[in-house]
C-alpha cells in the first residue's frame, strides 16, 4: 500500500473522529439540558410535597367545623393567597352556596350565602377542577363579591360524596394572578376527600342529634313509663309520664327504691321479678303502682338488663303499660259471651256455618236443640243438615241456597223441618256467603229462628179474632190495641172506666195513655217498651200507677205482645191492664211483717248467718252468738259436734292477713253505715283456705245501737283462680303484644304528610316506607273518622291542648280496616312555629273485634287456626288433642283423626327426644314460650321432614297444655346444603388453580429466569468481535425468553379470570362482596382508594382479591359478625390491605395450625412479597393486615 493510501484513510479516520466528538457534544448537551429539566420537576414535587405536608400537619389534629377554619387557614398561609373558601351547597340544590369558612389573609371572617348563578363556584361544580389564574371578575362581571374582595384570580374543586352526589366546593382567590395554578388541582384534589369526609362526619353528628332529640320526645309523649334502674334497685331515669301518674317529683323520683312504687304484699314478687332481670337478662311481671297519694293502678311491666361495653351489668331499663282498660274489656268480654249463649237459649234463635269445599257444618247448641238434638250429639254435615229438611220445603231451600251463593240475592227463608221424633217445626234462617278475592264462595254463615209458636199464633189468630172481640167485652180487664203503622190506638170500654171516664172523653191517641202514667214511673215504663219492641226482651209486662179523672193515682199490670210481619216489620201491639192497687196495698203489708226474711236474702242465697249482741256487750265481743247455715259446715269440713256459734269462732279461721281489713270493714258498716262487702280467706279443718264473699246488713234501734246483723257468705275460690287464669293469660298476651310494638311516625302539622315513618307504622296501615312517605294521614283515614282527627288537630295546633289520644281507623290498600288507638304530641315548645308532632299507633284492631265478639264465633277462630299456612296442633299429656291442616300436610296425614289421641313423641326423630323433653319442662315449669328450633319430625309413611319448632303455654278445656306451631323448612335446608356443596366444590376449584400456579411459578418460570441469566452471562463473557457477530440473535433470544416468561406470569394471573373478569379491582370486589353477603345478616363497607387500586398488578390483585374472600368469608362462617370493613389504602411505604369485623374473634396462639384459611392468606402475601399480621381477641373480633412495600409493587409490576 502506498504512502497516499495511507495518508487518505488517516484523513478518512480524522473526519469520522471528528464527528463523533461532535456528536458526543450534543449528546453531552442533551442530557445537561435534560437533567436541568429533570431537577426542576424534581424541585416543583418537592415544593407541592412540602406544601401538602405543610397544610396536612397543621389540619390533622382537627375535626368538624375547628378542621374547615384551620384548613382555610393553612390555605392562605402556606398557598400565599389571600383568600381561601370551603362552601355547602344550600338544601341539596345547585342554586346557593354557604360558607362553612372563610379566611382574608390569615383570618377568619363571617360566613355568608350568595347565588350560583353567574359565578366561578358554578363553573367548579360542574368540573372536576376550575381554574381562572387571571382577570376572573372581566370573566365574570355578574358576580359582585369578586370586585367586593378585589379578586383576580380564582381556583376551586368540588366536593362530591362516593356516590357523586355535589355536597360543596374548596376554592382559593388571590387579589394577583396566580404563579402556581398548575399545581393546585393535584393539591386540591388531595385535600377535597378530607373535606368531604368531615362534611359527612358532621351531617352524621346533626342527625345523630336530632335522632336523640326525638327519641326524648318519644319517650316524654309515650303513655307508657319508661325508666331505668342502677344495680342496687334504685330508680335513675324516667319520662315524664311516672312523674303525671304517681304524683311524685323529679327531687323525690331521683334514687328512689323500685320497691317504693310497689303495695307491700306484692314487694316479694317484685323483688324476684328484678334479681330474674339482672340472672336471666330480662323479666315481665303483671302487678300494681303503687302512688303517692296511695292508690293502686293495674300495670304491665317489662324489664331487660344494662351492660356497659365490657359486658358487666350496669342497671335495668324497662316499661310499665297501664291495664286497667284491658282488664275492664276482657271482663266485659267474658260477660257478652255469656249474654249471647243466655240470649239464643231464651230466643230459640240458633246459628250455625258451613265450610263450603269441605261440607263441614257448624251448629250452635241452641241449633242442635231446634233441630231436636242434644248439643254434640251427631256429627253435623251439609248432607245431615238437609236431611232434616220437610220433603215439601227441600226445593224451595235447595234454590235459596243457590241463589245466595250465585250472588242472585240474601240468603233469607222460611222452611218446615221434621225431628227425629216426627214433630215438624218452622223455621226461619238467614245467612251471609263469605268469598274469596275471586268472588269464589267458601262458606257461609247464619242464624235459625224456630217461629213454630208464631205460626201456630198467627194460625190461631184468624180463628180467635171473634172470641177476642166477645172476650173484651166481658173481660174485667182494660184492653188496648195500638196499631204502630198508623198510630191509632183502641182501648176498650173497660179500659176507660178503670180510670173514670166515658167512652167519648177518651180519643184514640197514645197520648191519652203516656199522659196519665205517674211521673217517677214513665221513664222506666216507656224504656221497658222500647226494649221489648227492640226484640231485647222477651215480653212486656209491667207495673205501675196511672192517674184517674178524679186526680187520684191506682196501681195497674200491663202486659202486652208484639206482631212483627215477616220482613221483621213492627205491625201492632195489643195487651190489657188489671188493676192491682188491692194487691200492691197487700204486698206493703206483707214486706213489713217479713222484715227478717228480706234481710237474710239481701245477704246472699249460699250461706247465710245472722248475729246478736250480747246485752250491754259491744258488738265484737268474743262470745257474740252468731247463726249459720248448714251449708258453713260442709264448706269447712266441720262435724255436726263441732261448735261454730261466735264470733271468736269465726275470726279464729280468719287468714292472719286478712283479719284487721275484714274487723275494719264492720266496724265501718256498724259505726258509720258504710255497706259491708269484703272478700277474705276462710280455713277450714284440712288446713286450706277458701275465699269467702261476706255481704250484711245491720239493724239499729233508736239509740242508734245494733240490734241485729244478718247477711250471707259466697264461696268465690273458683273465681279467684279464674281471675288467677286471666292474669296467666294476659301475661301470654302482653308477651305477644310487646314484640309487635306500636308504629310510630313524624308528621308535617301543617300538611299531614308522612316525614318519618317506622316499620310497624307501615305494617299497620299495610304501605311500604316510599308509599307512606308520600301521602297524608287525612288519605288513608275511614272517612268517618277524619273530621273528629282534624278537629283535635286544630286544638292542638291552637295551643289549646298539650296532646290528645283518640281510636280512629286506616283503610288499608287492600280495602281492608284497621283500627288503631293514636296519640298525638307537639313537637315544638310553647312559642314556637309548630312545623311538625309525632304521632305513636297501637293496633287495636284485635280488641275491637273481641268487642264485637258477639257476632263472631269461636269456630271461625278455629277455621283461621285450621288453614294457616303454619301447622299448629295441641300438646296435652304427651298427646295430639288438636291437629290444623298444614301439620297433617306436613305429617302425610289425610284428616286429623290419623294424629289425634296419639303419642307426640312418635312423630318426632328420635335424636331430638330428649331435648325436647327438656324444652317441653322448661315451657311447662316457667310458663313462657320457649324459642325456635330446628328439629325432624317422622310421617305417617316413615319418612323424615324438616322443620322449625316452637310453642307456647296456654290451657285445653282447663288443662294447662301446649300449642306447638311447626313450620316445614325442608325446601330451605335442601337451599343451605345446596350452597355449602357449591362452598365446597369453589373452595376445591380455588386450590386446584392455586397448586397449578404454584407449579409454573416455582417451576417452569425459575427454570426460564435461569436460562434467560445464563443467556446474558454468556453475553457479556463474548469478545467484542463475536459479540457483534453473535450479540443481535441472543439478544432477540433473550426479548423472546423474557416475552415467553411475561406470558406464563399472565397465565398464572389468569388462573383468577372468574374473579376478576376483565374488572378492575374496585369493581370486582364490590361484585364479589355482593356474592358473599347475599342472603346473611353480615354488612361489608369497602373503602377503595384508587390510587392504591392503581399502584397494585393484575397478580397482585388476584392475590389480595382472594385474600379478602377468605378473610370475609370466614367473619361470616366461623366469626358470625354483624359488620365489616375492607379498605386498601395508599401509605408512604406503599399499599396495606385491612380486613376488619366485630364477630366472635378467636385466640391467634390457641388457633394456630388449626386451619386453612390463615395458612392461605399468609403464604399469598409471601408470593406477592407482602407481610401478614393477624390480630384477634375471644368476643372483640379481627383484623387481618397486609402491608405492600413499594418495591415489590414495582417489581411485580
Amino acid at each position: 500500500m502506498s504512502s497516499t493510501d495511507h495518508l487518505s484513510e488517516l484523513e478518512s479516520l480524522r473526519s469520522q473522529v471528528v464527528d463523533l466528538a461532535r456528536e458526543l457534544a450534543e449528546r453531552d448537551q442533551s442530557m445537561r439540558a435534560q437533567s436541568h429539566h429533570f431537577e426542576e420537576t424534581m424541585q416543583d414535587l418537592r415544593e407541592q410535597s412540602h406544601l401538602l405536608h405543610t397544610i396536612i400537619e397543621g389540619t390533622a389534629a382537627e375535626t368538624g367545623d375547628e378542621f374547615f377554619a384551620s384548613l382555610v387557614t393553612h390555605l392562605t398561609a402556606t398557598l400565599h393567597v389571600q383568600y381561601a373558601v370551603i362552601g355547602e351547597v344550600f338544601e341539596g340544590r345547585l342554586k346557593k352556596i354557604r360558607t362553612l369558612a372563610v379566611s382574608a389573609g390569615g383570618t377568619l371572617v363571617d360566613n355568608f350565602e350568595y347565588e350560583l348563578a353567574h359565578t366561578p363556584c358554578a363553573t367548579a361544580l360542574t368540573q372536576t377542577f376550575a381554574c381562572f389564574d387571571r382577570d376572573v371578575q372581566a370573566t365574570f362581571p355578574r358576580f359582585q363579591h369578586l370586585a367586593d374582595l378585589g379578586a383576580e384570580s380564582y381556583c376551586g374543586v368540588p366536593l362530591r360524596t362516593k356516590g357523586g352526589a355535589v355536597i360543596g366546593l374548596l376554592a382559593v382567590m388571590d387579589t394577583k394572578p396566580l404563579q402556581h395554578g398548575d399545581y393546585l388541582q393535584p393539591l386540591l384534589g388531595i385535600l377535597a376527600p378530607r373535606v368531604v369526609v368531615e362534611f359527612e362526619r358532621r351531617r352524621a353528628e346533626q342527625e345523630r342529634a336530632q335522632a336523640l332529640a326525638d327519641l326524648h320526645n318519644v319517650m316524654e309523649t309515650v303513655p307508657d313509663v319508661m325508666f331505668t334502674l342502677d344495680t342496687q334497685g334504685n330508680l335513675v331515669k324516667w319520662n315524664r309520664r311516672l312523674g303525671d301518674v304517681t304524683r311524685y317529683s323529679p327531687e323525690e323520683l331521683l334514687n328512689k327504691p323500685a320497691l317504693a312504687f310497689v303495695p307491700l304484699e306484692e314487694q316479694t314478687r317484685t323483688a324476684a321479678a328484678i334479681q330474674r332481670a339482672f340472672t336471666e337478662g330480662y323479666a315481665e311481671l303483671d302487678g300494681q303502682m303503687l302512688t303517692k297519694d296511695l292508690r293502686t293502678i293495674p300495670y304491665h311491666w317489662t324489664g331487660a338488663l344494662l351492660k356497659n361495653h365490657h359486658g358487666e351489668p350496669i342497671g335495668i331499663t324497662g316499661i310499665g303499660r297501664d291495664v286497667s282498660d284491658k282488664k275492664r274489656a276482657e271482663e266485659e268480654l267474658t260477660q257478652q259471651r255469656r249474654h249471647l249463649i243466655d240470649a239464643q237459649a231464651l230466643a230459640h234463635l240458633g246459628s250455625w256455618d258451613w265450610e263450603i269445599d269441605t261440607g263441614e257444618v257448624w251448629w250452635s247448641d241452641e241449633q242442635f236443640r231446634i233441630f231436636g238434638h242434644e248439643p254434640g250429639a251427631i256429627a253435623v254435615t251439609y248432607d245431615t243438615s238437609l236431611a232434616s229438611l220437610h220433603p215439601d220445603d227441600q226445593d224451595s231451600v235447595l234454590a235459596a241456597i243457590n241463589d245466595a251463593l250465585l250472588g242472585k240475592r240474601v240468603y233469607d227463608v222460611e222452611y218446615r223441618i221434621v225431628r227425629p221424633n216426627g214433630e215438624v217445626r218452622f223455621i226461619h234462617t238467614r245467612g251471609d256467603v263469605y268469598r274469596d278475592a275471586t268472588g269464589h264462595p267458601l262458606s257461609m254463615a247464619g242464624t235459625a229462628l224456630d217461629i213454630t209458636e208464631r205460626k201456630r199464633i198467627e194460625d190461631a189468630l184468624r180463628a180467635s179474632e171473634e172470641r177476642w172481640h166477645l172476650a173484651v167485652r166481658g173481660s174485667n180487664d182494660g184492653i188496648w190495641d195500638w196499631n204502630i203503622q198508623t198510630g191509632d190506638v183502641f182501648f176498650s170500654s173497660r179500659w176507660k172506666a178503670m180510670r173514670g171516664f166515658d167512652d167519648h172523653e177518651i180519643k184514640n191517641d197514645v197520648n191519652e195513655w203516656r199522659s196519665r202514667i205517674h211521673p217517677d214511673d214513665l221513664g222506666r215504663v216507656l224504656q221497658s217498651i222500647d226494649a221489648y219492641l227492640a226484640k231485647h226482651a222477651q215480653e212486656f209486662c209491667e207495673e205501675y200507677r196511672v192517674q184517674r179523672k178524679d186526680g187520684s193515682y191506682m196501681w195497674i199490670l200491663d202486659r202486652g205482645m208484639a206482631l212483627w210481619a215477616d220482613d221483621g216489620t213492627l205491625l201492632r201491639m195489643a195487651g190489657s191492664e188489671s188493676d192491682i192497687t188491692e194487691r200492691k196495698r197487700t204486698e206493703e203489708a206483707l214486706r213489713v211483717s217479713e222484715e227478717r226474711f228480706a234481710l237474710a236474702v239481701a245477704g246472699s242465697t249460699d250461706i247465710l248467718w245472722d248475729g246478736h249482741p250480747l246485752p250491754d256487750k259491744p258488738w265484737y265481743a268474743p262470745q257474740t252468738p252468731i247463726w249459720w247455715s248448714p251449708r258453713v259446715r260442709e264448706l269447712l269440713g266441720m262435724e255436726e259436734s263441732e261448735s261454730f256459734e261466735t264470733l271468736e269462732q269465726w275470726a279464729a279461721r280468719l287468714h292472719p292477713e286478712d283479719k284487721d281489713r275484714v274487723f275494719g270493714q264492720l266496724t265501718a258498716h256498724n259505726e258509720h253505715r258504710v255497706p259491708y262487702d269484703a272478700e277474705y280467706r276462710l280455713r277450714n279443718n284440712r288446713g286450706d283456705y277458701r275465699w269467702i264473699r261476706g255481704r250484711g246488713q245491720a239493724m239499729w234501734d233508736e239509740q242508734g245501737e245494733i240490734r241485729r246483723m244478718s247477711g250471707s257468705c259466697q264461696d268465690i275460690t273458683d273465681r279467684k283462680w279464674a281471675e288467677e287464669a286471666i292474669r296467666e293469660a294476659e301475661l301470654r298476651y302482653r308477651t305477644i303484644f310487646e314484640q309487635a310494638g306500636a308504629g310510630v311516625a313524624q308528621i308535617d302539622s301543617h300538611t299531614g304528610r308522612f316525614v318519618q315513618v317506622n316499620r310497624r307504622y307501615c305494617e299497620i296501615v299495610g304501605l311500604t316506607e316510599a308509599e307512606m312517605l308520600a301521602t297524608t294521614f287525612g288519605v288513608i283515614t275511614h272517612p268517618d273518622d277524619l273530621q273528629s282527627d282534624l278537629e283535635n288537630m286544630t286544638r292542638l295546633l291552637r295551643g289549646e291542648i298539650r296532646s290528645f289520644t283518640m281510636e280512629k281507623r286506616y283503610i288499608r290498600p287492600d280495602g281492608g280496616i284497621v283500627w288503631v288507638n293514636l296519640n298525638v304530641a307537639p313537637l315544638w315548645g310553647p312559642g314556637e312555629q309548630a312545623i311538625h308532632h309525632i304521632a305513636i299507633v297501637e293496633d287495636i284492631t284485635e280488641r275491637k273485634r273481641a268487642e264485637e265478639a258477639l257476632r263472631t264465633s269461636e269456630e271461625r277462630y278455629r277455621s283461621l287456626v285450621d288453614n294457616a299456612p303454619i301447622g299448629i296442633f295441641v300438646n296435652k299429656a304427651g298427646q295430639f288433642v288438636y291437629a290444623n291442616r298444614e301439620i297433617q300436610r306436613i305429617l302425610n296425614a289425610t284428616c286429623a283423626e290419623q294424629l289425634l289421641g296419639t303419642p307426640v313423641l312418635d312423630r318426632i326423630a328420635t335424636e331430638f327426644h330428649q331435648v325436647v323433653k327438656d324444652r317441653i319442662h322448661a315451657l311447662m315449669d316457667n310458663r313462657q314460650p320457649v324459642p325456635s328450633l330446628d328439629e325432624q319430625y317422622v310421617r305417617l309413611d316413615g319418612s323424615r321432614v324438616d322443620v322449625a319448632v316452637t310453642a307456647i303455654p296456654t290451657s285445653f278445656d282447663g288443662t294447662p297444655v301446649m300449642q306447638v306451631l311447626v313450620l316445614d323448612i325442608a325446601e330451605r335446608k335442601h337451599m343451605e346444603e345446596a350452597l355449602r356443596q357449591r362452598e365446597r366444590d369453589l373452595r376445591a376449584a380455588i386450590e386446584e388453580r392455586e397448586r397449578i400456579s404454584q407449579d409454573l411459578h416455582d417451576g417452569i418460570l425459575q427454570s426460564l429466569f435461569a436460562i434467560g441469566l445464563s443467556l446474558e452471562t454468556t453475553k457479556l463473557m463474548m469478545s467484542s468481535r463475536t459479540r457483534k457477530m453473535s450479540g443481535p440473535p441472543l439478544d432477540q433470544g433473550i426479548v423472546q425468553l423474557n416475552c415467553v416468561m411475561h406470558e406464563i406470569r399472565n397465565f398464572i394471573a389468569g388462573l383468577g379470570s372468574d374473579l376478576l373478569h376483565g374488572k378492575d379491582l374496585p369493581m370486582a370486589l364490590k361484585h364479589m362482596l355482593a356474592s358473599l353477603t347475599e342472603n346473611q345478616a353480615t354488612r361489608v363497607r369497602l373503602a377503595v382508594e384508587y390510587r392504591a387500586a392503581q399502584a397494585v398488578s393484575a397478580e397482585q390483585s388476584l392475590h389480595l382479591l382472594l385474600v379478602i374472600q377468605e378473610a370475609v368469608s370466614n367473619c361470616i362462617r366461623h366469626g358470625h359478625a354483624l359488620e365489616a370493613t375492607v379498605s386498601l389504602k395508599m401509605l408512604k411505604q406503599g399499599v396495606r390491605l385491612s380486613v376488619r369485623d366485630n364477630g366472635r374473634g378467636f385466640n391467634p396462639k390457641v388457633a394456630k395450625g388449626t386451619g386453612h384459611g390463615l395458612r392461605n392468606m399468609a403464604v399469598r402475601a409471601r408470593k406477592i412479597g407482602a407481610r401478614f399480621t393477624v390480630m384477634s381477641k375471644v368476643n372483640e373480633g379481627t383484623r387481618i393486615v397486609l402491608d405492600l412495600p413499594k418495591e415489590a409493587s414495582d417489581v411485580l409490576r
